[in-house]
């Protein structure tokens, strides 16, 4: 069980319990929207863009010296959708906060999937580089 008050957890336990938030948003954004397991500290959320490079954010947990949740930290890796798409880095001691922004994050409007992308662009860990035979006109 994950208590509310973020530093009364461990860190692992709260990564756990944050993707399992994230994947029961997941299906309301069927094939629009991703969330990937990075480290065993971190997540990452992404939204398919048509014709661009998905708009990538992660969520770590940082923890202290003895293994507790201390802090979270969003962070943008990569938006090419400015202004419709958030860009941000924030630290949190709330763990709703932080659950209710990655909310508001994976509602932004987003029109590609990850088949469509992977005509264009070849993953590079979370990033994704442009295909030399890609066809990105309108």
């Amino acid at each position: 069980m994950v208590n509310p008050l973020l530093h009364m957890n461990k860190a692992a336990d709260f990564m756990l319990y944050l993707k399992r938030e994230l994947d029961l948003l997941v299906r309301t954004h069927a094939e629009h929207v991703e969330v990937l397991n990075c480290t065993k500290n971190s997540v990452a959320i992404r939204l398919y863009n048509l014709g661009k490079r998905p708009t990538t954010y992660q969520i770590l947990v940082n923890p202290d010296k003895l293994g507790w949740a201390s802090s979270l930290t969003i962070d943008t890796i990569i938006n090419e959708m400015k202004p419709a798409h958030q860009s941000l880095k924030t630290n949190s001691i709330y763990a709703g906060f932080v659950i209710n922004t990655a909310k508001e994050l994976m509602a932004q409007p987003c029109d590609g999937n990850k088949r469509e992308t992977l005509k264009n662009f070849e993953p590079l860990g979370l990033l994704y580089r442009k295909r030399e035979d890609a066809d990105l006109s309108p």
